[in-house]
């Protein structure tokens, strides 16, 4: 029997007939349809029952010659409701420690894991609350090793679920993110972070640890750099940063504050470079000092591109020492340009006060600082920085120093210096 529905079957010494007449009292008052093929083994299906609920059902059975039995009565009560069935388990693999078991019940019920190395099993997680759909985490596995399980709910009765295996993944090192740093300016931030393996790249930010605001890079590198443009200045501001490399990995929340309006006006305060020492020869080396404000960073620049960042320390109010060795062996006989620029605390870049030639191949001549007449230009429709420079500087790749020339009569050009618009009167330094 079911909550709705029984079985009843009963055998004769000779073919005939199967009926049956059934109710909930012994005077019944319900017949089933006269099955009339002769048989000796009889079954009856009754449907429709009401659950917990006694019904009396006896057998009627006629053989060819007209022949009649009846059987004596029989009692039987449906089962309350139906039961509770286990259906659609899965295991998810979070990590070589971890699974996540799914599965459904037809009713609430509870959920319970049994889980070992056997079908002895010996551990177990579990989660009282009745529902239909289920959901439990193990932690703490041993990777690539197999594991026995088996799914247990209990609603109105309780079904387990057949012993079944998993087995974890083979465990990879984990990405790491480090070097997390910040540079906040009025209504900007840029994040700076590295990770132990190439990773993806994404910051989420905002007022409060809700964030709302995501920048993301899909590219995998190990050096990692997103920048976040309209913030509010003079704003506390909630971060965490987010790398997936063989793993994921979330930095813990941190705060930043964009600079007040005030606090971001003029330029960070140019570094002095000393007499550079320059060696030539199989292995060309030079080695630069300078001085600049404690707590800036001073980048070093050859031919235009970064090759050394010092890092300061000490009270902005005082002038700190640095000093680079940059590796030329790999730099190309002639004439080189190297200038220094710094960014203080509260990111704003120094304007680029010295550029020194220097000379590799044959007999160096000192380094010398490059004085020119300074020139205007307007700038026409089809301008760039990159190709102004070529025709006033000789190298486009020196587009950077109109942007340290402009920057403050145009500051756009500091975050997106590929603009320039018809009418502009630039500034060009000496060449």
């Amino acid at each position: 029997t079911t909550s709705s529905s029984a079985t009843l079957t009963w055998a004769t010494n000779e073919a005939a007939t199967t009926q049956l007449e059934w109710g909930t009292t012994a005077s019944y008052g319900n017949t089933t349809t006269l099955d009339a093929a002769l048989v000796t083994s009889h079954s009856v299906q009754l449907t429709g029952l009401a659950a917990n609920t006694t019904f009396h059902a006896r057998a009627l059975s006629t053989d060819a010659a007209a022949n009649a039995a009846t059987s004596s009565d029989l009692a039987f009560t449906t089962s309350s409701t139906a039961a509770t069935v286990i259906t659609n388990v899965q295991v998810t693999k979070n990590s070589s420690t971890s699974v996540t078991i799914t599965w459904t019940t037809n009713e609430a019920a509870t959920s319970k894991v049994r889980y070992g190395l056997s079908t002895d099993y010996g551990s177990e997680v579990s989660d009282l609350t009745p529902k239909t759909s289920h959901s439990l985490i193990i932690t703490g596995l041993t990777p690539n090793t197999t594991y026995h399980y088996e799914v247990i709910s209990t609603g109105t009765t309780t079904d387990n679920d057949a012993d079944a295996t998993f087995t974890t993944p083979t465990e990879t090192a984990a990405t790491v993110i480090s070097n997390v740093r910040v540079i906040a300016g009025e209504t900007i931030a840029t994040f700076f972070w590295t990770t132990n393996e190439a990773a993806t790249s994404k910051v989420r930010l905002g007022t409060t640890t809700s964030y709302g605001t995501v920048r993301s890079q899909d590219e995998r590198v190990t050096d990692h750099r997103l920048q976040v443009k309209g913030l509010q200045a003079g704003t506390t501001y909630h971060y965490h940063l987010q790398s997936i490399g063989s793993t994921t990995v979330t930095t813990a929340d941190a705060t930043f504050t964009t600079n007040t309006a005030a606090s971001t006006v003029g330029r960070a305060i140019p570094p002095t470079l000393l007499t550079p020492i320059l060696k030539d020869g199989a292995d060309p080396t030079l080695t630069l000092t300078g001085v600049a404000k404690g707590g800036q960073t001073v980048r070093i620049f050859l031919d235009g591109q970064v090759v050394a960042t010092v890092r300061l320390t000490g009270s902005a109010t005082k002038t700190r020492s640095f000093s680079a060795v940059i590796d030329l062996s790999d730099v190309a006989d002639g004439k080189h340009t190297v200038y220094a620029q710094s960014t203080d605390a509260v990111g704003r870049t120094s304007l680029v006060k010295q550029r020194l030639t220097i000379v590799l191949g044959g007999t160096p001549p000192k380094p010398v600082v490059k004085v020119k007449k300074t020139s205007q230009y307007t700038v026409q429709s089809g301008d760039s920085l990159w190709r102004l420079a070529e025709r006033y500087l000789g190298d486009g790749r020196q587009f950077q120093r109109l942007v340290d020339a402009n920057a403050d009569a145009f500051p756009s050009l500091l975050t997106n210096p590929r603009v320039i618009l018809p009418g502009w009167t630039l500034t060009i330094p000496p060449g």
